[in-house]
């Protein structure tokens, strides 16, 4: 059956993404926040994804959502940081 975590998904995007695939890594991403709306990594990744399609209003969206966790905290301001 399907993970009923969120981690695997996050993994899977990640390997995804490493490998330049990226709709494919979104789409895992997606799955992963469908299962925890509120995992910081996968919020982060996902801005990481919005980032580099050029989509700021997203990437600021799941970079915000991503700073309750002190694992992403910093990283996710310092995104943040960056956006006009």
């Amino acid at each position: 059956g399907q993970p009923r975590s969120a981690e695997p998904w996050v993994g899977l995007a990640a390997a995804c993404a490493a490998l330049g695939r990226f709709d494919e890594a979104g789409a895992a991403l997606d799955e992963a926040l469908r299962i925890d709306p509120a995992d910081a990594q996968a919020h982060f990744n996902r801005g990481e994804l919005a980032r580099a399609a050029g989509d700021r209003a997203a990437a600021r969206r799941h970079y915000e959502a991503a700073l309750h966790d002190p694992v992403t905290a910093e990283r996710a301001r310092a995104r943040l940081a960056e956006q006009p």
